[in-house]
């Protein structure tokens, strides 16, 4: 309902018309439930269930997973700075685990 409401308020301020075709309603409809409430469903049972570092490392992926889907189903192009900041997600978001790990590697004695 907010994302709906802003967008009224942006689309009058800039005088563009909100005229959708009626065909295209259904699909406006499935792009506010799905990510809005399905998503946010499941991951409200996510932070139920799963402890909160393993779910933070997930939560870092998700921005990465949009970019990749936009390039794999759309055909969008990352610019420089998009593919640089999935980088840096991916790097902060995995590498802590993998030193971690490394750092609880029992070293074997000789």
């Amino acid at each position: 309902a907010t994302g709906a409401l802003l967008t009224l308020v942006v689309s009058l301020i800039s005088q563009h018309s909100l005229m959708v075709e009626p065909g295209k309603i259904p699909w406006l409809l499935a792009i506010g439930f799905i990510p809005g409430f399905v998503a946010l469903y499941c991951a409200v049972l996510a932070l139920q269930r799963l402890p909160t570092a393993v779910y933070g490392t997930l939560s870092y992926l998700e921005p990465v997973a949009v970019i990749l889907f936009g390039w794999l189903f759309f055909a969008e192009t990352l610019s420089a700075s998009q593919f640089l900041g999935s980088l840096l997600i991916l790097g902060s978001g995995l590498g802590p685990a993998l030193i971690s790990a490394l750092c609880a590697r029992p070293v074997a004695a000789k």
